[in-house]
């Protein structure tokens, strides 16, 4: 919480998501819950993610991850990011690979990206003043 960071590459990952205003996590399902490494990735850091907007891009078998989303939601919400409401969930992901490489996304993972983003954004519209201190505290 205090910055103190002894080692160079905590010191760079802090600047990288401070520096950040908003983020997506592509994330996969694991084992019904989140991945470890999408957890370290969150803890090594705190005040870094404070009031900055949060979507998830997650991905796995029959739910698409959404086990996983869910599942790390009051980590995010803990760590003071403020999440969407619209997630993208890929289920079986894998299968919408084309031999050219790139994923095939259907209709609906296109119109869940948009509505994703424009959250993102209207999130960012919102907590951008908050996060520059330009508004009084509650109750103040």
């Amino acid at each position: 919480m205090t910055r103190q960071y002894t080692y160079e590459h905590t010191r760079a990952w802090s600047a990288r998501v401070d520096a950040a205003e908003a983020f997506v996590f592509v994330q996969p399902e694991y084992n019904h819950s989140y991945a470890p490494s999408v957890k370290n990735a969150l803890d090594y850091l705190h005040e870094e993610w404070k009031r900055k907007p949060v979507g998830t891009v997650s991905y796995g078998g029959t739910s698409g991850g959404t086990r996983g989303t869910a599942a790390i939601r009051p980590v995010e919400t803990l760590l003071g990011l403020v999440p969407t409401t619209v997630n993208v969930e890929l289920a079986w992901a894998g299968q919408r690979i084309s031999d050219a490489g790139g994923y095939q996304p259907t209709e609906n993972n296109e119109r869940l990206l948009r509505a994703m983003l424009d959250e993102i954004a209207l999130l960012d519209a919102a907590l951008t003043p908050v996060r520059a201190g330009d508004l009084a505290p509650l109750g103040g």
